[in-house]
């Protein structure tokens, strides 16, 4: 018995070259369906994936999209943002998983994104790197290679820079705070950030002098 479209789609989850064959008969025997070019577009978008994207196939073919970003985390594969718009069709929810990257726990989770071709612009800058600075305070390895380097694909990347580096100046100057502070610099700088800071120059010092006071046991010596 014909399989439906519907059922073709089902199909193509284990079995994508028989649905694609399946689909081309189909074509043939109902010109006029009006879902023809949705499910043709989806077959075309798994194929050409698949095709571009071997290591990625398992995923691809079965819409596993959990898998897909974690198979995504532990190796070099990426998409392309012209392939963006093929995820898609196969992946509804890569619509929904875009627009949630806007909340910094929902970003700090899923740093791999940009390896799925999106292009990401950060709506609110400001409160974005407000709530980074809260969550680094709370916790001081939230700066991981992984995010630094994910905070540098959004397209606003240096706006947020500049306001990490505002937030990084409202810290109270303390001792304890000085590292905080200057790796909020080193990622401002990381993300675009480019001015010269009188702050993060004379906590530089601090530490530099401080490094040469415990290695020598003489504060005269080095002033």
């Amino acid at each position: 018995m014909a399989l439906s479209l519907e059922e073709i789609k089902s199909l193509s989850k284990t079995n994508l070259d028989n649905a694609i064959d399946l689909f081309l008969d189909y074509m043939k025997k109902h010109p006029s369906d009006p879902e023809l070019e949705n499910v043709g577009e989806f077959l075309f978008a798994k194929k050409k994936l698949v095709e571009k994207h071997p290591s990625l196939s398992r995923e691809i073919i079965s819409e596993d999209f959990h898998g897909l970003l974690e198979k995504l985390r532990d190796t070099e594969e990426m998409f392309s943002e012209e392939e963006s718009p093929l995820l898609e069709k196969i992946f509804p929810e890569l619509k929904s998983f875009a627009e949630k990257l806007q909340d910094v726990e929902e970003f700090l989770s899923s740093p791999f994104f940009w390896k799925l071709g999106i292009s990401l612009k950060i709506e609110n800058p400001e409160k974005f790197a407000e709530d980074l600075v809260n969550r680094f305070l709370e916790d001081p390895f939230v700066f991981s290679f992984e995010v630094v380097e994910a905070l540098s694909k959004v397209e606003n990347a240096e706006e947020i820079a500049y306001h990490l580096v505002r937030k990084a100046k409202e810290i109270p100057l303390k001792e304890e705070s000085y590292s905080y502070i200057l790796r909020l610099f080193e990622v401002a700088h990381h993300l675009g950030y480019s001015e010269t800071d009188e702050l993060e120059e004379q906590i530089k010092k601090y530490f530099s002098i401080s490094a040469k006071v415990n290695a020598s046991g003489n504060v005269e010596e080095i002033l």
